[in-house]
């Protein structure tokens, strides 16, 4: 079992829930969080990350159609990407044993 990382948020009603970080992403120069109920990836939003004065991080609901849309097709792309390169490992792998044979 992989480590996840997870962050505490909480809700209008002040109510901690976790959520596990998929990924950080950046579109047009902005930082989003994408994350999803721990076990669950099927459901997972995102967040744009702001920083205070401070420098800390906040995360902000993305209210935009147009922005989430940018953001969404970004990480479909990236997934796209990394299973395009998963298929290439495995590729290379059967590649290996048969080489072995």
């Amino acid at each position: 079992m992989e480590d996840m990382d997870i962050i505490v948020l909480k809700d209008d009603e002040g109510h901690e829930h976790e959520y596990e970080v998929l990924d950080y992403l950046e579109v047009d120069d902005q930082e989003y969080v994408i994350l999803a109920m721990p076990e669950s990836e099927d459901e997972a939003f995102m967040l744009r990350v702001d920083l205070t004065e401070d420098g800390e991080e906040t995360f902000t609901v993305v209210e935009s159609d147009e922005e989430w849309d940018r953001v969404a097709a970004a990480w479909e792309a990236l997934l796209d990407e990394e299973e395009d390169i998963e298929l290439l490992f495995e590729e290379d792998e059967m590649d290996e044993e048969e080489d072995e044979f």
